[in-house]
C-alpha cells in the first residue's frame, strides 16, 4: 500500500535533467537534512515532502554489512521512487534524522565503496554531503547528492551503508 500511495503521490514531479549552478555548502546540507527527515522522521515516510525535495532521474544504492541491498541504479521515473525509497530507508537506521552533516570527501566511505559511489558522485553539478551516527549496536553513513532546480536545492542521488558495530 505505501509503494502504490508512493507513486500516486510522486507522479506530480515530472522526469527532467536538473541543470544549473551548484547549491551552496549551507543549501546542500539544509536540503540533505530536510530529505532525511522526510524519509526517516517517523515511523513512515512522508511522501509529500519526498516529492517535492527529489530530483528525477534519481541516482540511489545501500549496502548493508557488505551485503548490496539496493544495487546501485538510476530511477528516470517519478513513479518508480516508492521502491527506492521502500529500499533506502530500510537501510538507514532510525537515528540518521540526527546524523552530523558534512562535506563529502573521497575517502570518507574508505576504498571498498569507491564503485558504489560513483554513480552518485558522477552526477553533475551536485554538492555532495555525508552524513554518519554514531554506533549504538548499528551505524549509517549516507552520501547525498544536491542539485538546483530554480531556486530549490534537491537531493538528486544517495548511497547508504549500514553497519553493524559496537558490542
Amino acid at each position: 500500500m505505501r509503494t502504490t500511495l508512493a507513486a500516486a503521490v510522486l507522479l506530480i514531479l515530472t522526469s527532467t535533467a536538473i541543470a544549473g549552478s551548484k547549491p551552496s555548502s549551507s543549501q546542500a546540507k539544509k536540503a540533505a537534512k530536510a530529505w532525511l527527515k522526510a524519509l526517516k522522521g517517523s515511523d513512515e515516510p512522508d511522501l509529500k515532502a519526498l516529492a517535492t525535495s527529489t530530483a528525477v532521474p534519481f541516482v540511489s544504492g545501500a549496502d548493508s554489512d557488505g551485503e548490496v541491498r539496493c544495487a546501485v541504479a538510476t530511477t528516470s521515473t517519478a513513479d518508480k521512487l516508492g521502491d527506492v525509497y521502500d529500499c533506502i530507508g530500510g537501510t538507514l537506521d532510525e537515528d540518521i534524522k540526527k546524523a552530523k552533516l558534512g562535506t563529502y570527501h573521497k575517502n570518507d566511505l574508505g576504498t571498498q565503496y569507491a564503485d558504489h559511489v560513483k554513480g552518485v558522485a558522477s552526477i553533475k553539478d551536485a554538492a555532495f554531503v555525508f552524513g554518519y551516527t554514531e554506533c549504538a549496536g548499528s551505524q549509517t553513513f549516507v552520501v547525498l547528492a544536491v542539485v538546483k532546480d530554480g531556486k530549490d536545492a534537491k537531493v538528486a542521488g544517495v548511497f547508504v551503508v549500514g553497519e553493524t558495530c559496537g558490542e
